[in-house]
């Protein structure tokens, strides 16, 4: 596994937790998961299978938004892979970074958390 330094990460991750489930887009496997990290350029997340380095992914986030379940859409692709005995630990690059106008839910999480 390639670990990325901080240095050279564009955004700050922060604490983020909520299950999600992870679809490989090049052969539509499903897997259930839990986020770990989160921030405006990808997220850290565990997978209950492995998936490989490079993979195109669609993750499904279930986000609870005022007492209500919000499942966001997010398209990315698998930067860092890790096995282990459960599942995997995911490090995923979101296609583009997220923003307010395109996910307002996440990006009042991350802004409230920075605040």
């Amino acid at each position: 596994m390639k670990l990325v330094p901080i240095r050279q990460r564009r955004f700050d991750r922060a604490a983020f937790f909520a299950d999600l489930e992870v679809v490989d887009r090049s052969t539509g496997r499903r897997l259930a998961g839990r986020s770990l990290d989160l921030c405006r350029g990808g997220m850290g997340l565990f997978a209950s299978g492995f998936v490989a380095e490079g993979a195109p992914v669609q993750i499904f986030l279930r986000v609870d938004e005022g007492g209500r379940a919000v499942t966001v859409r997010l398209n990315a692709v698998v930067v860092q892979s890790r096995a282990e005995e459960q599942g995997a630990i995911l490090g995923v690059a979101f296609d583009s970074p997220l923003t307010p106008a395109a996910q307002p839910v996440l990006c009042d999480r991350l802004d409230r958390q920075e605040g």
